[in-house]
């Protein structure tokens, strides 16, 4: 959980870059947990806001599960 909210922090204070590699992370984060739902929702944010493209890939195999 410490590292979710590093993530968060991220999401306020880094590049563009970082913000979409920490949207990622929050989706592992989400799956570890088993909100599947909350992990598609970070995985697209990853993808859709910030061009990171295994946010897609990871969306879909979220979805496949």
């Amino acid at each position: 959980e410490g590292a979710a909210d590093t993530w968060e922090e991220i999401m306020k204070n880094q590049s563009f870059e970082n913000k979409g590699r920490a949207c990622l992370n929050m989706a592992v984060y989400f799956e570890h947990i088993g909100n599947i739902d909350s992990a598609i929702e970070w995985a697209r944010k990853s993808y859709v806001e910030y061009g990171i493209k295994q946010g897609r890939d990871y969306e879909a195999a979220l979805r496949r599960m």
